[in-house]
């Protein structure tokens, strides 16, 4: 943000190698596009949500949030300077003044470490990081992506860890915990429930829970259940919540944190596509009542 209190537009410079700005395809720039759009809406709305992907059509707000602009092509290997704005209303903890593509280059970071315990990564950014591996089929040899901060190299080998990363992807599971309601965000039905010795748990509240019925139990102790999202290092990520209680004396045995019980390999072939559906599995909701408490007696 400037003097003048207007919010000021941040540069970014992708490179390409092995393609050439005065021949190149435009499949390799549709793919670049696709690449850096739908990476830096991910990443906002992971953010922001704590998800990167839902069910539904996506919020009013991500649109613009995660728009990115070409500014300057240049000759030689493929170089394109790009602006992108600030995000307004993020969470506390995150890089002051950061961009959408910012918070894409820093799970790009954190993936091209093997970072498998990372908050930044999920099923939607994994699979939108493996759709690099496009513009290598087209003649890009390295692909930096650099902002004013912070830059990442996608090689060959790096793909091959973005692979590894969403194979390590446990199933997603039904799970109850108890813990405390420490937040409850009203305008996109998010909360934090503090666990035991453990990270809060980000959940998502199912349309079916009253919210002013949720308000009235912030800073108490709940139970929750719904379906557990996991890190590829087998930590929980987020939970969709489609049930909401104060918690008994009986139900002290879920005083735990959300744990992985089905780690096979997300994806059989590091050629097959990804889709949404391979990581989700069922959706909440299509099990029958047997099918959730012989899954939950299991794991008690």
């Amino acid at each position: 943000m400037d003097k003048r209190g207007t919010v000021t537009a941040k540069s970014y410079e992708f490179h390409l190698e092995g393609v050439h700005a005065t021949d190149v395809s435009l499949a390799v720039l549709r793919d670049l596009a696709d690449l850096l759009l739908e990476g830096a809406s991910r990443a906002a709305r992971l953010a922001m949500e704590g998800r990167s992907l839902a069910r539904g059509s996506q919020p009013a707000w991500l649109a613009s949030a995660a728009e990115v602009r070409l500014v300057a092509l240049r000759e030689g290997s493929l170089a394109l300077d790009c602006m992108a704005a600030p995000l307004q209303g993020l969470p506390e903890g995150l890089m002051p003044g950061a961009t959408a593509l910012d918070l894409f280059l820093q799970a790009a970071e954190d993936a091209s470490n093997g970072n498998g315990d990372s908050e930044r990564l999920d099923a939607g950014i994994l699979q939108t990081l493996i759709k690099a591996r496009s513009l290598f089929t087209r003649g890009v040899t390295r692909l930096r992506l650099a902002g004013s901060r912070l830059a990442v190299e996608v090689t060959a080998p790096t793909l091959e860890i973005f692979q590894r990363l969403a194979s390590e992807l446990p199933q997603p599971q039904v799970e109850r915990c108890v813990g405390t309601l420490d937040s409850l965000t009203l305008s996109n039905r998010s909360c934090l429930v503090r666990l035991a010795g453990e990270s809060p748990l980000r959940g998502h509240l199912a349309s079916s829970i009253d919210l002013d019925e949720a308000r009235a139990l912030l800073g108490a102790e709940v139970l929750v259940e719904g379906t557990a999202f996991f890190r590829p290092s087998g930590r929980p990520h987020h939970m969709d919540v489609d049930y909401l209680a104060a918690a008994g004396p009986h139900d002290e045995v879920w005083r735990r944190s959300p744990r992985a019980t089905d780690l096979r390999p997300r994806i059989s072939s590091t050629e097959e596509p990804l889709s949404f559906s391979s990581f989700v599995g069922q959706w909440p909701g299509d099990e029958t009542d047997e099918e959730i408490f012989a899954a939950l007696r299991a794991l008690s």
